[in-house]
């Protein structure tokens, strides 16, 4: 015996009853799961702003720090030592931002991927969404069908058993 039991075929309304439920779940499940994977993005692209903005505090910090009036009095004592050192400064600087800007046009392409994941997710729910009501539809009219077939067949075999009484009764 199989352990998935099998369809129910032998009655076309049984069929679209169970059709349209199975779409009715899949087009939910459809749903959840892109709606899932948006979130997820959402999480990432807000983790990515948050390292954009420490990127930025930093180099705000360096670029701050590089220029003169951060300076001690000893350290401005030795003019050789204070020009070695806002040079460093500098080019730590430069060197982060660099790499903020780099960060800032990641984060634009980011953003623009989350727009795009999230139009996506407009047209997969109208796809699931028309994909469900035509499962309702099938639920709806297998269910009505079926329900007014099985009252007929029910009363066939009411009236079939009447008989077999009747006969047997004749009989004995």
């Amino acid at each position: 015996m199989s352990p998935i039991p099998s369809l129910p075929t032998d009655n076309l309304y049984k069929f679209c009853a169970v059709a349209g439920s199975v779409a009715i779940v899949v087009s939910v499940l459809v749903v959840f799961q892109a709606w899932r994977d948006l979130l997820g993005q959402q999480f990432s692209m807000r983790t990515f702003v948050q390292e954009q903005a420490d990127r930025e505090f930093d180099y705000r910090i360096a670029d701050a720090v590089s220029k003169p009036w951060w300076r001690t009095d000893d350290e401005r004592a030795h003019p050789e030592v204070e020009a070695a050192k806002t040079a460093e400064l500098e080019e730590q600087a430069r060197r982060l931002k660099t790499v903020v800007e780099e960060s800032g046009k990641r984060l634009d392409a980011e953003r623009d991927r989350l727009n795009r994941a999230r139009y996506d997710l407009g047209i997969i729910a109208l796809g699931a969404g028309i994909f469900m009501l035509l499962g309702v539809a099938l639920v709806i009219y297998g269910f009505r069908k079926w329900h007014v077939l099985q009252l007929k067949q029910d009363q066939l075999l009411e009236l079939e058993l009447k008989q077999r009484r009747q006969e047997t009764a004749k009989k004995a």
